[in-house]
């Protein structure tokens, strides 16, 4: 990690540290450059705090490309997972049953979307049933 990758990560991780309540989850806001590295960063921080469920919500869906490229060509993350839309409903619940870190991506679009019955759509229904380490808001 760069030197400002670093920072962010420490004085996240020490932030949610000190601050950690079930009732009131802390709140964490990156005022960051473009180019800074911002996923990367954030994988860095999940890594370091032990997170094994980590949702990232967006409503720009075309950032998918980079958060799932970050993560699955990156050493730091061999043996974490990403999960999206595409993947089959079976083979998401199994990650997410499973000991191994997951990434959830979804954007808000999706989300609000609902089905033909009015009800949530199949492939997000895990994403209310997880109990989520982590919830990142992208842009």
């Amino acid at each position: 990690m760069r030197p400002e990758q670093e920072a962010a990560v420490t004085r996240t991780a020490a932030y949610f540290a000190a601050n950690a309540d079930a009732t009131h989850p802390p709140r964490f806001l990156w005022n960051a450059k473009m180019r800074f590295g911002k996923t990367f960063t954030t994988y860095e921080l999940a890594k370091k705090m032990n997170w094994k469920r980590v949702l990232v919500l967006t409503y720009k869906p075309a950032v998918q490309t980079a958060w799932r490229d970050d993560l699955l060509s990156h050493v730091d993350f061999t043996g974490w997972h990403f999960v999206d839309r595409d993947m089959p409903i079976n083979e998401a619940d199994e990650l997410l049953d499973g000991p191994d870190p997951v990434v959830r991506f979804a954007s808000f679009q999706d989300l609000s979307q609902k089905s033909a019955e009015g009800e949530v759509k199949a492939h997000n229904d895990s994403i209310f049933l997880t109990k989520w380490d982590c919830i990142v808001i992208d842009e």
